[in-house]
């Protein structure tokens, strides 16, 4: 578990610094290690990886069912942080794909597992304003961000807060 618990987050690491094919690779080794081990949170992490990977493709169809199965492995184990990237995934997916409703609701479920943790809130809050945005609320999206700036935030989600807010006002 602790194994594929640190490959995780050497890949997030790759992914963010450019090196997508590195990521992949370590997203494959997390996959054989949970499969192996048949633990659904390593099983999670790695279609979680692959839903990352697939977002920034833009290739959505593919984010969206790779975001469905990282839940449904997400629900069987017992780690809530998982289960919360999970849902975010599939708000993402859903969003994208304009089905407001679901992604509704998966935002609300990470927003509720959010509790506790300030930057996991503003987190939930800035993704549920974008999609408020998207689908054509923006005063709710406006009341969403700027519930995430009024709480403790770390600076790297203040500037997606506060340009939702602009994005919002220039609309």
């Amino acid at each position: 578990l602790q194994l594929g618990r640190l490959l995780f987050r050497r890949a997030r690491i790759a992914w963010s610094l450019g090196a997508a094919d590195e990521a992949a690779d370590r997203y494959e080794t997390i996959a054989a290690l949970g499969k192996k081990d048949k633990d659904s949170e390593i099983m999670a992490l790695a279609e979680l990886g692959f839903a990352t990977l697939a977002q920034f493709r833009g290739d959505f169809p593919d984010l969206h069912a790779l975001a469905q199965r990282a839940r449904e492995l997400a629900e069987r184990s017992s780690n809530p942080a998982i289960l919360r990237w999970s849902l975010q995934a599939v708000m993402i997916s859903e969003t994208r794909q304009g089905r407001f409703d679901s992604a509704i609701d998966a935002g609300w479920r990470a927003l509720g597992l959010s509790g506790g943790y300030p930057a996991w809130e503003a987190e939930a809050l800035i993704n549920l304003g974008q999609l408020m945005l998207e689908a054509g609320h923006p005063d709710r999206a406006r009341s969403s961000f700027a519930a995430a700036v009024n709480g403790s935030v770390p600076a790297r989600l203040l500037l997606p807060a506060h340009w939702g807010e602009l994005a919002d006002s220039i609309s």
